[in-house]
């Protein structure tokens, strides 16, 4: 770990040139060695300094190492050290059917939880917002969703966009937001979107592929699959670049 450590001050000083506005590093910048059944994250134009994903990326990193096509699209939030760490009731409607509403009416929300996980009155959540919105390639839907585990002082986050949510993604990132007590009552309580007090994202896609690929990383970043999959009616499926 001491050698790591070494590498603090020229990792800080490529992220100050190579970083997005998120703070994200372009993979395009970023060169992935094989070893055996095992992958390396290195920076060519630093001497090949290893840099690793942060640990809400990581097995998100993993899917996108084996997909070629999706590497080239994306940026992650990256570290100089590697980390030491160690079906659901609905309410609203599920994803098809939100898409087909938000199309018509413009906005639609569905929440979905585990009614025997709770800590102070919140619940183990999944919150969907679905909108239709406009930019340059046309008319889209967005979709934000929110993941909350009893305990925490901050939820997962996921933001995508597409035409219809059939086929194709046009952009899709994933963050952590934390939230104060009150915060998390409009949120989860209320079902209404709030900034919270600090928001990091942890990996973005730009570009377009397929919703499977959504699917597959969206269930890699958030820590409950069986929320994610009761909201979105899908059965995993497993690709191959």
């Amino acid at each position: 770990m001491r050698a790591f450590l070494a590498n603090e001050d020229s990792f800080s000083s490529f992220l100050l040139r190579e970083s997005t506005i998120d703070g994200l590093v372009p993979c395009s910048k970023i060169q992935i060695q094989i070893t055996q059944d095992r992958y390396e994250l290195l920076l060519p134009s630093q001497n090949n300094l290893p840099v690793f994903p942060v640990p809400e990326g990581d097995q998100v990193t993993d899917y996108l190492v084996d997909h070629s096509d999706l590497w080239r699209q994306a940026s992650l939030r990256l570290s100089f050290a590697p980390s030491i760490c160690g079906s659901a009731p609905m309410f609203g409607v599920p994803f098809r059917r939100a898409v087909e509403i938000a199309l018509a009416s413009g906005h639609v929300k569905s929440k979905f939880y585990f009614p025997n996980q709770a800590f102070n009155k919140h619940y183990k959540t999944l919150l969907l917002h679905l909108d239709r919105t406009q930019d340059a390639r046309g008319d889209l839907v967005q979709l934000q969703a929110w993941h909350y585990t009893p305990g925490q002082t901050y939820a997962y986050y996921l933001h995508a966009l597409s035409p219809a949510f059939n086929h194709e993604i046009y952009h899709l990132d994933g963050a952590t937001i934390s939230f104060s007590e009150p915060d998390l009552d409009v949120l989860l309580l209320d079902s209404r979107k709030i900034k919270g007090t600090n928001y990091q994202k942890h990996f973005r896609l730009d570009g377009s592929f397929s919703i499977e690929h959504m699917h597959s990383i969206a269930r890699f970043f958030f820590p409950c699959t069986e929320l994610y999959d009761e909201a979105f009616e899908i059965q995993p499926v497993a690709l191959h670049a």
